[in-house]
């Protein structure tokens, strides 16, 4: 109906149009009496050819929205001009409403769901994130026994709503091998937030978004899939909760993880698109992007102070089901004053040394950091993450009796991170809750 409306409404726009352009010519023509001044006849001629132009692009306009519109309600003739491999997987059935309004304040608690068997593995669930570089993979073969899950940067989401991408098959061989469980990210791509506005607030997309991750998850044999929508506006709250419901539910029918990274907050303020306390209710398993505390735009200062992560845990600790919980830890640096603008932790040790900078850890933020100026007397200033301020923050995550935490990202460590999670191996094991 409403490709058929558009069309009609055209047409008319169109008979106007004409009939304002004939009746103009009339006017000149019976005002001036005669089309002999060689004026009169250049104006005449003029006005026909922008109308004949206006009218052909008009024309234009009504077609490619007539077949825009009868693309967008069809998957079959999506699926033909071949936007995506994943066409075949499941297609949901529209629901026709739409998501309550949500304020900023947290939903009312609620009984938590029950989530995924658990297994026994060392002091806590530990997740690292991954993305396709020689480092990462590097690191990845050197310290796969120190890994419980993997979540590969690799899946997105393009502009027409399908599911793209793949786990690298070196990537999948070595955690078979290695017994490391697979739950990849999925990304609204390039984090664009147009991406999110027409996956969310359509039913149909987000369903069949769905069933494609489900289909994706079971044929490779992953735990699960983490979604990571980034850039998002206030107002998707009720579409991602909507969201985030319909995938725990399909998913716990196939015994599979629906996992999200949220962006941190310390109260019901702070980027109001996520509402923690129905993302807790639903999600299996949660990770707290507790990172960037300081950031390219703001004052120099700390990744992640160790106050400031605390407050933030504080408040997940409140509106969130604990054990559903995995607290982020960031591996990387910032540079303010210079490039690169951040990097890993062999890039800052090699920037300090250049400089003869020396290093200084921050006691009230737990992070380390080190100032200098180059030759041109310009002033740069450098925060990043070591094994220190690493083992500050997964102390910080059993504090509060979080499932573990999640790590961005392999390939950027302090080779020293690796020395402190063999000393806590050495621990008692306990229960936790990572998937079957």
């Amino acid at each position: 109906m409403g490709a058929f409306t558009r069309f009609i409404r055209n047409v008319l726009d169109i008979i106007s149009l004409v009939g304002s352009t004939v009746f103009e010519v009339l006017r000149i023509t019976i005002w001036e009496r005669t089309l002999r001044q060689p004026a009169l006849v250049l104006l005449t001629t003029v006005i026909f050819i922008a109308s004949a132009l206006t009218m052909v692009v008009y024309l234009y306009g009504v077609v490619g929205g007539v077949v825009v519109s009868f693309v967008g309600m069809s998957p079959n003739v999506a699926g033909n001009m071949g936007l995506s491999r994943f066409t075949a997987a499941v297609w949901g059935a529209s629901d026709s409403g739409t998501p309550a309004a949500s304020s900023t304040e947290e939903t009312p608690p609620d009984e938590p769901i029950e989530i995924l068997p658990s297994r026994t593995v060392s002091e806590a669930t530990r997740l690292f994130y991954y993305v396709n570089t020689k480092g990462a993979f590097r690191s990845l073969e050197a310290n796969a026994h120190r890994i419980d899950i993997l979540a590969p940067q690799t899946y997105y989401i393009d502009k027409w709503g399908y599911l793209n991408g793949s786990v690298d098959d070196r990537v999948k061989r070595l955690a078979r091998d290695r017994g490391i469980k697979l739950l990849p990210l999925v990304t609204n791509r390039g984090f664009s937030r147009e991406i999110a506005h027409d996956l969310l607030t359509d039913p149909v997309k987000r369903s069949r978004l769905i069933g494609a991750l489900l289909a994706e998850a079971e044929r490779e044999g992953y735990i699960g899939f983490q979604l990571d929508l980034e850039n998002m506006a206030d107002e998707h709250r009720p579409y991602l909760n909507s969201l985030i419901e319909e995938m725990a539910e399909r998913f716990e029918e196939k015994d599979k993880i629906a996992s999200i990274a949220v962006m941190s907050k310390w109260n019901a303020f702070i980027n109001p698109e996520f509402d923690y306390r129905t993302i807790g209710k639903y999600a299996h398993l949660i990770s707290i992007m507790s990172y960037d505390q300081h950031y390219r735009g703001s004052d120099p200062g700390p990744i992640a102070g160790i106050g400031w992560v605390d407050r933030v845990a504080t408040y997940v600790a409140r509106t969130m089901p604990p054990e559903k919980v995995l607290l982020g830890i960031p591996l990387y640096f910032r540079h303010w004053g210079g490039s690169p603008n951040s990097g890993t932790y062999s890039a800052a040790m090699a920037m300090a040394s250049s400089n003869e900078a020396p290093i200084w850890f921050n006691d009230e933020h737990k992070s380390p950091h080190f100032v200098y100026q180059d030759e041109d007397e310009r002033d740069h200033n450098v925060w990043f993450e070591n094994k220190e301020s690493f083992a500050y923050k997964a102390e910080l995550s059993a504090e509060h009796r979080f499932q573990g935490f999640s790590v961005w990202r392999l390939g950027q460590e302090d080779p020293g991170v690796w020395d402190y999670l063999d000393e806590v191996s050495d621990a008692e094991s306990v229960e936790v809750d990572v998937g079957p």
